[in-house]
C-alpha cells in the first residue's frame, strides 16, 4: 500500500454497512444448490450490452446492440415497456436513482451521456465532455452524483441534475470505477494492476489509499463494491475474478472455474448477504463462489440459454438473480 493518508475507516465515518440480516431473503449454503432458471424473455433481438435494476429490485432495464432498451417488472415476472435510441444507440444503462428514469451511454454519433425518461421516450439532459467512447457509469447510491469513464483515458464525476461535469481526472488508461456502498468513497482502476480510492469530497487532491497488483487472467473491465463494503470484486474478460480486502487492498481470493474461451468482458455480481458472487461464462452457465473460502459452490446451465452469459445482476432485494446473453433469464431457488 502506498500514499496512505487517512484510513477507510475514518472516510465511512462510523456508517452502518448494508448487510444481509436486514434484508426479506438471503441465500444461504443450504438453498444455492437449487438455483434455476425459471423465467426467460426474447424481447431483444442483439446481444444484451447492460442490465440495471432499481434499489427496491422490482424493476429491471436492460440495454441491448439493437439500440433498444427495454424495462421489466422483476415482480409480475414480464417486460413492461421498449423505448429505441436508433440514432445514438445504447449501452450502460442505468437507472436514476429513485425514479424510472435512466441514463445510458452512446455507441452511435458522439460520446454523449443521455438523461432518457422512459414515460415519455424523451431526453431530459445530456452530459457532454468525454472525447471517446464512454465505457463504465456508475451511479452513487445516496447522492445525485455518477462516475463515468471513457476510452480518452478519463473519469469524470456528474451531478444529474446539470449538464456540465462536476469534475474531471486524467487516467493512465481507461479506467474502471465504482461507488462503495457509502457513496462517499469511490475507486479507480487502471491498467489492471493498481486501484486508487478517492474520498468523493476531496478527489481532486489524491487518492486517500493505492494498491498495485500482479497480474492475473485476463485484462479489468469492470469493480464493484459487496453491498457490506468489506470486499472489492475486480472483474475481467478472462478466467480469473480477483477478491480483495477493502480496507487493507491485499487479494482474499482468485475466483475461477468458469470458462470464458472468446474473451468476453464478464459482469459479476455480490449476492445482497456479501457471501456469494456470481458470474457468467461460456455455454449459458452460471458460476457462484463462497466469499469466504474463495471456492465454487455452485455452477449450472440453462437448456435454451446457451450462449455466453455476459452479465448478471443480483436483485437486492428478491432472492432473484437476472442474466443476460442475447436474452434474460431469471433464476431463483426451487424447492
Amino acid at each position: 500500500m502506498v500514499d496512505c493518508q487517512i484510513s477507510y475507516n475514518s472516510i465511512m465515518n462510523g456508517t452502518p454497512k448494508k448487510n444481509g440480516t436486514d434484508r426479506r431473503t438471503t441465500l444461504s449454503a443450504e438453498n444455492v444448490g437449487s438455483v434455476r432458471a425459471v423465467k426467460a424473455f426474447f424481447d431483444h433481438t442483439a446481444k444484451i450490452n447492460h442490465m440495471n435494476m432499481t434499489d427496491d429490485g422490482k424493476m429491471l432495464v436492460a440495454s441491448s446492440e439493437a439500440d433498444s432498451i427495454v424495462l421489466y417488472d422483476c415482480v409480475q415476472g414480464c417486460s413492461s415497456n421498449t423505448v429505441y435510441s436508433k440514432k445514438y444507440g445504447c449501452s450502460l444503462v442505468h437507472f436514476v436513482r429513485g425514479t424510472n428514469n435512466v441514463i445510458h451511454s452512446s455507441v452511435k454519433v458522439d460520446n454523449t451521456i443521455r438523461y432518457l425518461s422512459l414515460n415519455t421516450n424523451q431526453y431530459v439532459r445530456y452530459f457532454q465532455g468525454h472525447e471517446k467512447l464512454v465505457t463504465t457509469i456508475k451511479i452513487s447510491p445516496t447522492e445525485e452524483v455518477f462516475l463515468s469513464g471513457a476510452q480518452d483515458n478519463t473519469m469524470r464525476v456528474w451531478d444529474m441534475r446539470v449538464q456540465c461535469a462536476q469534475g474531471m481526472m486524467k487516467t493512465e488508461a481507461c479506467p474502471v470505477t465504482a461507488f462503495d456502498p457509502s457513496g462517499r468513497v469511490f475507486v479507480v482502476g487502471t491498467n489492471s494492476s493498481r486501484l486508487d480510492f478517492y474520498d468523493l469530497r476531496t478527489f481532486d487532491v489524491r487518492p486517500f489509499a493505492s494498491f498495485e497488483y500482479e497480474p492475473i487472467n485476463g485484462n479489468w473491465t469492470d469493480v464493484t463494491f459487496s453491498p457490506d463494503g468489506l470486499s472489492l470484486l475486480v472483474m475481467t474478460n478472462g478466467t480469473e475474478l480477483m477478491l480483495l480486502d477493502t480496507f487493507s487492498g491485499k487479494v482474499q481470493h482468485k475466483l475461477s472455474g468458469h470458462h470464458n474461451y472468446n474473451s468476453e468482458p464478464l459482469t459479476a455480481t455480490f449476492s445482497p448477504c456479501s457471501n456469494f458472487v456470481f458470474c457468467g461464462g461460456d455455454g449459458g452457465y452460471l458460476t457462484g463462489w463462497q466469499r469466504e473460502t474463495g471456492q465454487p459452490v455452485y455452477q449450472k446451465g440453462s437448456s435454451d440459454h446457451t450462449d455466453t452469459i455476459n452479465h448478471v445482476v443480483f436483485n437486492p432485494t428478491y432472492l432473484q438473480i437476472a442474466t443476460a446473453s442475447s436474452q434474460i433469464r431469471l433464476w431463483t431457488p426451487v424447492r
